[in-house]
């Protein structure tokens, strides 16, 4: 009896110790992981705001050598915004994966990345890099045209890469309209896989018309319920294609208010609803982005803030 009674103690002291140990194992992984999140958000550098040298974009718009301007450009985007930007000779076989023809002149590759920066340089600074810090890498592929008639395209691939393609528009506006629009689509990409934004989706369909559902088929859109057209239901799109999807619908809204040079007048047109949906993108923005959340004078935000 005595030998079992300090078996049974032997036993008690072995599992108390391996508790403990385990205890401390796990409270040691906390610590290091809390030390490797402060790590990452030091990385971020939030009080330093790099911007990209005038002195670039002066030598890019009047150097007659484009080519070598061009890499200067690549090289400040990449410095500043942590973005790669690709295109010409080796972008052939991403090009042709999206239905797209590859661009090679050099003065128009000048132009397009002239604009992309004008367009990043609207954004709160760190906000791209609080995706990369997560491991989501985010390039920027020029394109000379879709073969589809697309003028832009986001995509994320199975290991979470997101990629933006820009094709080459003699219209500025479309430019910056496409950079804009498929920049939300990254946002909301990196959204959903870090946060839950589920109420961001329900609350998107309360703010549309009752018995309104999305269409794919662009072929069948039509003008109800867009601003902009005389119907005399309400302003509840900015564009026709917002009514393909909620995705493309928010991308829109985005864009729109993104590239609007006047607080738009849909947002005091009280027949509607663009600027509830506006709001709840300002919401989920700011709740998900470190660089939002404390940041000031955000673009998006320069209409309506509640």
């Amino acid at each position: 009896m005595r030998n079992n009674g300090k078996r049974r103690y032997s036993l008690f002291i072995t599992i108390s110790i391996f508790v403990i140990l385990l205890s401390t194992i796990t409270i040691i992984f906390i610590i290091l992981d809390g030390k490797s999140e402060i790590g990452k958000r030091e990385q971020i550098d939030y009080g330093i705001i790099k911007k990209i040298n005038p002195l670039v974009i002066e030598k890019a718009n009047i150097e007659e050598n484009k080519m070598s301007s061009n890499i200067e450009l690549v090289e400040e985007i990449k410095r500043v915004y942590g973005i790669d930007v690709v295109y010409g000779e080796g972008t052939e076989y991403i090009t042709k994966t999206i239905n797209a023809k590859t661009i090679y002149e050099p003065k128009e590759i000048n132009l397009m990345l002239i604009e992309l920066i004008n367009c990043l340089e609207l954004y709160p600074n760190n906000i791209l890099k609080e995706i990369q810090i997560r491991d989501y890498n985010v390039e920027i592929c020029l394109v000379n045209y879709f073969l589809n008639n697309n003028i832009a395209l986001a995509t994320r691939d199975s290991n979470n890469n997101f990629k933006i393609y820009l094709s080459n528009t003699e219209k500025i506006e479309k430019i910056k309209h496409s950079v804009h629009h498929e920049m939300y689509h990254i946002l909301e990409y990196y959204m959903k896989l870090e946060f839950d934004i589920t109420q961001l989706y329900n609350d998107w369909e309360k703010v549309n018309p009752q018995h309104f559902s999305y269409i794919s088929n662009l072929a069948l859109l039509d003008s109800k319920y867009v601003y902009g057209y005389e119907q005399g239901e309400g302003a509840y799109f900015v564009s026709i294609y917002s009514k393909s999807s909620d995705k493309e619908d928010r991308a829109e809204v985005f864009a729109d208010t993104m590239t609007a040079v006047s607080e738009p007048l849909y947002y005091t047109d009280k027949l509607g609803a663009i600027k509830d949906k506006m709001q709840l993108l300002i919401n989920v923005l700011r709740d998900s982005f470190q660089s939002v959340k404390y940041g000031a004078n955000i673009t998006w935000e320069k209409y309506l803030l509640e």
